[in-house]
């Protein structure tokens, strides 16, 4: 169906992620669409739509546009220039007026975009301000091959697919998850690639993040000499971790277990959603001050593992007799069914766990809230009320039509489709996915519109 009211649609560049919006753009267009783009990167342009470059703030714009905001100390909390590369967000003020005169100026329809970057966030904030919607559309764990609209910065999604699964569907999906049979796809790739060279370990694709930083990009690309200095830290405390768990009992040794699996970062999925629990270090250090004297704390890296892998968590492992590490080479599988209770801010295991009749405990929004709500974690010392109910026997599971409710209710909130960049996953590009996930696209735009 075309379009016939020429609605505008403005995407914000983020870095490779650019070439996949880019080929949606080209489908949308089509559709007479108007495509306009907002672009922090000088070196990612596209080349088709009205293109808004902004331009890289002089120390002046630091200078004038220096001042605090709410909104500005919360953007810095999700910003991993400053949590992982010491920089400041005296840039702030410069990007977030030109972003509100593009805005203004453009008067979109719709904003579609990510939301990791900086820029990302401050373009969520002005258009919540402006009452525009901003679409993010994200890979989701289950039911898999899938991604959902999210409505800015939140786990608030948007549309229907009308993807309805009946009964043995749902039953067999329960199942998979409950067993491990079917695992997200960001695990199934990192196995797969494990011990192989990732495609953004080869030169070429550092030379294509090193070019905007040496043409003045230093806002979301960190100095190259910061990012290897970073990344051989993050590996010497890969190893010592490894170390460690081979001089450490294992958890069989244990009575009682809480698992705490450790979330990547920097990721969206922690410092933008669960923002307000986005300190791991903290949050297994407040665990294991609320343990019983016979229970202990298990510490399993991301299967990624990126810079969460701190030296002062690693330090206040090594410090702790009651937390115990798990080795990076043990899977979720090998010890999920011997674990008492799982722990999370918003990994995709309290899903896992939903099904699998696990007892749990997440601080972060989830989409499991609404069936568990008593597993909601707001404050630290909830946890000794978590594992007093795991020990009395009065912890309270999701039912069996609860779990069939959450399965219909991912899958009709989910879209069939890839949603990545071509380096990570060349797939996305493809002309199959561009024109399924370009078609999901037309279709909330026309139930948007007519609400």
């Amino acid at each position: 169906m075309l379009n016939t009211t020429n609605n505008k649609l403005l995407f914000v560049e983020n870095r490779q992620k650019t070439i996949f919006w880019e080929k949606i753009a080209i489908e949308l267009l089509k559709q007479d669409y108007e495509v306009y783009w907002i672009v922090q990167n000088h070196n990612l342009e596209p080349k088709v739509g009205k293109v808004y470059k902004i331009p890289y703030p002089s120390h002046r714009d630091k200078i004038e546009n220096n001042y605090d905001s709410e909104i500005f100390d919360y953007i810095s909390s999700t910003d991993r220039m400053i949590n992982y590369f010491s920089y400041n967000n005296c840039h702030y003020g410069h990007y977030y007026k030109c972003i509100s005169n593009i805005i203004s100026d453009i008067r979109p329809d719709y904003i579609i975009g990510e939301s990791t970057l900086f820029h990302e966030i401050i373009s969520i904030a002005i258009a919540k301000s402006k009452n525009i919607t901003y679409l993010n559309p994200v890979s989701i764990a289950y039911p898999p091959n899938k991604f959902s609209f999210l409505k800015g910065g939140s786990i608030d999604t948007l549309g229907l697919s009308g993807d309805v699964l009946d009964l043995t569907q749902c039953s067999n999906l329960i199942k998979d998850i409950s067993t491990k049979a079917v695992i997200p796809s960001y695990i199934k790739k990192a196995i797969a690639t494990n011990g192989e060279r990732n495609v953004i370990d080869t030169f070429s694709y550092k030379l294509k993040t090193l070019i905007p930083y040496l043409l003045g990009e230093r806002y979301n690309t960190p100095s190259p000499v910061k990012k290897i200095l970073k990344n051989k830290q993050t590996n010497r405390i890969q190893k010592k971790w490894d170390k460690l768990c081979s001089e450490r009992k294992t958890f069989s040794e244990v009575e009682k277990t809480i698992l705490y699996p450790l979330q990547l970062q920097p990721e969206a999925n922690l410092d933008v959603y669960g923002n307000s629990f986005r300190d791991q270090t903290k949050i297994v250090y407040e665990i294991s001050r609320q343990l019983p004297e016979n229970w202990s704390l298990l510490v399993k890296p991301n299967p990624k593992s990126k810079y969460e892998m701190s030296s002062e968590l690693f330090e206040l492992i090594k410090s702790t007799k009651n937390i115990i590490p798990i080795g990076s080479s043990v899977t979720m599988s090998e010890i999920f069914s011997d674990i008492d209770i799982v722990i999370t801010v918003t990994g995709t295991i309290a899903q896992e766990c939903f099904f699998s009749d696990k007892p749990l405990g997440f601080f972060g929004p989830s989409v499991i809230e609404a069936f568990l709500p008593k597993s909601k974690l707001r404050i630290y010392s909830d946890i000794k009320s978590l594992i007093s109910k795991v020990e009395s026997g009065s912890y309270q599971f999701s039912s069996k039509n609860e779990k069939i409710e959450l399965v219909k209710l991912l899958a009709n909130t989910s879209y069939t489709g890839l949603i990545s960049d071509p380096f990570h996953d060349p797939d996305c590009i493809s002309n199959e996915n561009i024109k399924r996930v370009s078609q999901h696209f037309l279709n909330l735009f026309e139930t948007l519109e007519n609400k």
